[in-house]
């Protein structure tokens, strides 16, 4: 399946370390569960692709991440590779080291697939008459693609789905969805956000660029709420090497020859400049005047006559 992905966000807990290689690369091998909305925690396996040599995470570290995920439909673990992943500072064994952590315990999927079905009946996690859909969706996960189905269901309790409607069966969709909790060996999603069929479209619109900006106070954070966007001046050209200086486009001084004589020659004993009169450095003999407010000054070393 070509046009889906199965992602999760959160944060999880890390434990029972190891190294080990798969199809040819190193991966740290981790244990952990997910926790869900149910309160029933699936186990599942976090490979994380390091450098060798690469010292192993404590017991008990946990990490934020956003990891690629295999969903089994058997006791099997669930198995994730992180994208990208931050472990927590501190000491795992400290007693502080959890009340430092956000209030995120429930991971979300984000993923994009084909919709196979649909129902709007009672189904096990509500009780009651629920819009739902059963999702095909795949990922590659350490070094294979897996493809598996899952079921995304609008709390019937949320006011905010009385008029969404269930997706149409083919259309390829969206979701965002927290983890409900697994029911007839199907992963159920709680929907948080969707994109009920998911079109081709362009957009080429200018991003900020990130930098570390200062605040209202000067400030350098690591995370900042000012945009910054490129400006370009229209009157300075940015060098590309340090050699060459920046250049200003700025009209020289007016220069003139002056002293023209009654028979249409220049005298070289003079020149006028910005309206100042001053000797000539070196004996020289000008040339014709083709426009007076160009500068025709040209030194002719030797005493050779202009030639008419």
């Amino acid at each position: 399946m070509s046009n889906s992905a199965a992602q999760l966000l959160g944060i999880l807990c890390l434990i029972n370390g190891h190294k080990t290689t798969i199809s040819g690369r190193p991966y740290a091998e981790y244990t952990t569960a997910i926790a869900t909305l149910d309160g029933r925690s699936p186990a599942a396996v976090v490979r994380i692709w390091q450098k060798p040599g690469a010292s192993l995470l404590v017991n008990n570290t946990c990490v934020l991440t956003l990891a690629k995920i295999s969903v089994t439909r058997d006791d099997t673990p669930w198995v994730i590779e992180p994208i990208i992943i931050h472990p927590f500072p501190g000491d795992p064994n400290d007693d502080q080291y959890d009340n430092a952590l956000p209030d995120f315990p429930v991971p979300v999927m984000i993923l994009t697939g084909t919709v196979l079905s649909a129902t709007t009946n009672a189904i096990a996690p509500y009780n009651a008459p629920t819009k739902a859909f059963v999702v095909a969706t795949s990922e590659f996960v350490c070094g294979s693609v897996v493809t598996y189905s899952l079921r995304a269901c609008f709390d019937p309790s949320s006011p905010k789905w009385t008029k969404v409607p269930v997706p149409n069966v083919g259309n390829n969709i969206f979701v965002v969805g927290h983890f409900r909790g697994v029911y007839n060996n199907t992963l159920h999603l709680d929907v948080e956000s969707i994109v009920l069929n998911m079109g081709i479209s362009s957009n080429n619109g200018s991003l900020a660029t990130p930098i570390n900006s200062p605040d209202d106070n000067g400030k350098k954070r690591k995370f900042s709420a000012i945009a910054t966007m490129n400006s370009t001046s229209t009157d300075e050209i940015e060098p590309k090497s340090p050699a060459v200086k920046k250049i200003r486009f700025e009209m020289p001084p007016p220069m003139v020859i002056a002293t023209e004589t009654a028979n249409g020659t220049l005298e070289g004993d003079a020149v006028i400049v910005n309206d100042e009169t001053t000797a000539a450095p070196d004996p020289v003999v000008p040339l014709r005047i083709v426009d007076e407010s160009q500068v025709v000054s040209a030194k002719v070393r030797g005493k050779r006559a202009e030639k008419k």
